[in-house]
């Protein structure tokens, strides 16, 4: 393995994590207070999956959306947080090169996903109170269905284009990343080719994504709130 400042020329095999450069007795708090969130944020959003998936009440369109975010909320902080922990356990804060990039998509694909579908509910909610009469017929099973899966093509999408071309990239120089974790911004920076396309490329997909479904959330609770006080 490389040394962590020394220039060298052959691809690197695993990153150093140097996120938290804390002493001992703080990385040992830190590892119990994130346990406990992680176990009750898991807890809190199985929950939710199984009481939406035990109650026949509950198959509406709302809580099978509800069921959907905390699915994807449970993928997205496993794709980040047990790798943290085992670090903040460990001397040596490594991640391999595959698990990095693995890291990174699903970061980036699941928080994608669950930022479109959390406008797809706003659309629902838009439905539910400004068209109660029409609702079960605009929102039937197969509109949810088509909403849900066209989340995950616009994520898929959206993430795979500046990700594809990161797996191309050549890491020859540094391999410290100064993240917790193996975040696109952090990572494309240590590659020894020109990244400036790679960047503009991702923070505009990021921002187009970002800003049609916070227009969606927006307008959809403005129709809201005007119906709500007529």
């Amino acid at each position: 393995m490389r040394s962590r400042n020394q220039n060298i020329t052959t691809q690197v095999t695993e990153f150093i994590l140097i996120g938290f450069q804390l002493s001992r007795a703080t990385e040992l708090l830190l590892f119990s207070v994130f346990l406990v969130v992680f176990f009750f944020t898991l807890a809190g959003n199985l929950t939710i999956i199984i009481l939406v998936g035990m109650d026949q009440r509950l198959q509406t369109p709302m809580y099978v959306f509800l069921c959907k975010l905390s699915c994807l909320e449970i993928f997205f902080l496993l794709g980040i947080i047990p790798k943290m922990l085992m670090n903040l356990l460990s001397s040596h804060k490594s991640i391999s090169y595959l698990a990095c990039i693995i890291q990174c998509y699903s970061y980036f694909f699941f928080s994608t996903c669950e930022i479109i579908l959390i406008a797809v509910m706003a659309f629902d909610r838009y439905i539910a109170i400004c068209h109660p009469l029409r609702y079960t017929i605009i929102m039937n099973a197969q509109v949810c269905m088509t909403l849900m899966l066209g989340c995950w093509i616009a994520s898929f999408v959206s993430t795979f284009g500046p990700l594809f071309f990161l797996t191309k990239l050549s890491f020859c120089s540094s391999n410290v990343i100064d993240h917790f974790f193996c975040d696109y911004a952090p990572l494309i920076k240590l590659s020894c080719d020109d990244v400036d396309s790679l960047l503009t490329l991702a923070s505009s997909l990021s921002g187009l994504v970002l800003l049609s479904s916070l227009c969606v959330t927006i307008v959809s609770y403005l129709y809201i709130i005007v119906t709500v006080l007529r």
